[in-house]
């Protein structure tokens, strides 16, 4: 059921009921906020078009809200803009952590092995606080079971096919549905910086002068240098502490790479 959104009347709110866990369809359930804005153009109308601005954390429903700032008109005329918010985010039952316990955060970046001790206590107790104070829907907030979440939605919308925009995070909430949903994918667009890779490492790699591993790859004519820094990240839900490699890159007006 739609309605009027108390935030901004101009586009219309409503909630979809899923399963906490897909696994058990006829278990406990939880609702994802959805927000819509209609086709300006009726007539010229092709169907949905839903969205997400990545993250993780960022919230569908306010990505509608700004819509008409950042869409084409063209593209508003064709198509109903619809955002959600994923489970855990925004208004569909945020995950709830105490701030007391997530300021225990040790250093961002682990130079030994007691660092690395440290973030797994810190992860762990985290964890157990995160999930007593958000419920059983905190092991369930993985891209995957997004990914059902928005088939839902599809089914919902009473679109055959989906068509769907991601930015950043966003992406990988499309790949995984893709994945999921091969035959129900119609057009799909993705926009992202940089993709990150993580794997969870027993200890920092060892450091070298400058601390430091470059890399090249070949781009316009040019070698790319990238080099890439270690640091560490929480992984929600795990209780364990990983590692993410951000890499930054600068062009140099070198021969390009053999490939």
């Amino acid at each position: 059921m739609w309605a009027p959104c108390e935030e901004e009347p101009a586009a219309e709110c409503g909630k979809l009921t899923v399963p906490i866990d897909w696994s058990a369809p006829d278990g406990p359930t939880v609702d994802i906020a959805v927000a819509r804005r209609k086709a300006t153009d009726p007539a010229a109308r092709i169907g949905s078009l839903v969205i997400n601005p990545g993250g993780p954390g960022g919230s569908g429903v306010e990505s509608v809200y700004g819509a008409p700032w950042s869409y084409t008109e063209e593209l508003q005329k064709r198509f109903d803009i619809v955002g959600f918010d994923p489970r855990g985010v925004g208004h569909s039952n945020p995950v709830i952590c105490s701030a007391s316990v997530y300021n225990q955060m040790p250093h961002t970046v682990m130079k030994s092995q007691a660092d690395f001790d440290a973030w797994n206590v810190f992860t762990k107790k985290l964890h157990v606080d995160c999930r007593e104070r958000t419920g059983p829907l905190y092991d369930h907030v993985d891209s995957k079971d997004v990914a059902r979440d928005l088939d839902a939605l599809r089914a919902a919308l009473g679109e055959e096919k989906l068509t769907y925009y991601g930015i950043s995070y966003g992406t990988l909430i499309g790949q995984m549905y893709a994945e999921l949903f091969p035959t129900a994918s119609a057009r799909s667009a993705s926009t992202a910086t940089w993709t990150t890779a993580s794997a969870s490492r027993a200890s920092c790699p060892p450091r070298r002068s400058p601390s430091r591993t470059p890399s090249t790859s070949s781009s316009a004519g040019a070698t790319r240098t990238r080099t890439a820094s270690c640091t560490a990240r929480t992984c929600a839900g795990s209780g364990r502490a990983c590692w993410t490699r951000r890499a930054a890159a600068s062009s140099s007006p070198r021969a390009p790479a053999r490939r």
